[in-house]
């Protein structure tokens, strides 16, 4: 039975009534700035520019790099909830990937392991070993449903029938702990034959993913303008544009040289040290943060240079429950509490 619901992990608490938090709920360990497509939707369809930030470098996590980063996430006092390996780049494209996954899985250190990927680059043999990884989820997006369309999105020449092979290999090998869930954007169908195309979407995933999904078109980037201006987020839902952006309170990013970010934007609003020279502990607890999310919750987010033209928030807020506006004088409170504890 197909079964068609959004990407994103439903258990969830009320921030507004939880923040400040020791731990992050999410760590993004960004193990490739690689990404072997220029979809037209990206910031990598563009000239390289400030905008690229550190993506604009190319790199790709080192194993040594990648388990500082770990031993370092077992020192906060709660385990995190999720890990994603997956940043501004292809995961795949990293070729220590499946060791990566297999370290952090013994290393115990979270309950969840997941990645995005657009799993273009998988062979037989690699859709195998990362089915059997360790992994929690595996999002693979689509660009298309031919080899024409991921031309022309894409910049790609691809074996469509060798890729949707791989997909089949990647779930009928799986783990009974991983769930995958392919996803694929409506500006990707052809409009002119919708419903035929949404049909045999569903009819040629539904049944090689746990779930699958069909995403709005929403603005990603703050140099590409793609897609819907309304307060509509990639998944249909109403949120609407939040002043105080919920994800910096909960999310920790890794970039591939060590730099620690607080959130995901292009570019990245302020390096908080590196994991190098810096515990993640120090970073999340220390007072460049701290200033950062009192600004945070003290003005509107279109006053922060960094944020103001973000749209994060937008595809990002998916729930009630993610929503912190009304509670940014409390959490101001508890914020200075904690500083004089």
């Amino acid at each position: 039975m197909i079964d068609i619901r959004a990407s994103y992990n439903e258990e969830r608490l009320c921030l507004g009534e939880k923040l400040p938090l020791d731990t992050p709920l999410s760590v993004i360990l960004d193990i490739s700035e690689r990404c072997n497509f220029k979809c037209s939707y990206c910031f990598r369809s563009t000239e390289r520019n400030e905008s690229w930030d550190y993506a604009a470098k190319n790199n790709l996590m080192t194993m040594e790099l990648f388990k500082l980063a770990v031993q370092q996430m077992a020192k906060f006092p709660q385990k995190i909830k999720t890990i994603s390996l997956s940043g501004h780049g292809e995961p795949l494209c990293n070729p220590e990937l499946i060791s990566m996954v297999q370290y952090l899985k013994q290393a115990a250190v979270t309950e969840r392991i997941e990645m995005h990927t657009n799993a273009s680059v998988l062979t037989e043999e690699t859709a195998k070993n990362v089915a059997q990884s360790g992994f929690s989820k595996i999002v693979v997006s689509l660009q298309g449903l031919d080899a024409d369309t991921y031309q022309k999105v894409c910049g790609i020449k691809l074996n469509w029938d060798a890729f949707y092979e791989r997909l089949k290999i990647l779930y009928h090998n799986k783990s009974s702990d991983l769930k995958i869930h392919i996803k694929i954007s409506e500006a990707a169908l052809r409009k002119e034959n919708y419903k035929a195309e949404k049909d045999r979407f569903y009819s040629l995933f539904g049944l090689i993913a746990n779930t699958v999904s069909i995403e709005k078109v929403t603005p990603l980037w703050k140099n590409l303008r793609v897609g819907s201006e309304e307060k509509v987020n990639k998944y249909g839902q109403e949120i609407g544009i939040v002043e105080c952006c919920p994800i910096v309170f909960y999310k920790i990013w890794v970039a591939p040289d060590g730099e620690i970010y607080p959130c995901t934007g292009l570019p990245a609003p302020m390096s908080l040290g590196n994991i190098q020279n810096m515990a993640l502990t120090e970073a999340w607890n220390g007072q460049k943060r701290q200033e950062f999310l009192r600004s945070h919750l003290c003005r509107p987010r279109g006053n922060c240079a960094a944020c103001m033209d973000c749209f994060v928030p937008v595809n990002t807020v998916t729930m009630q429950q993610d929503i912190i506006d009304p509670y940014r004088a409390k959490i101001l409170k508890r914020l200075e509490k904690c500083d004089h504890v």
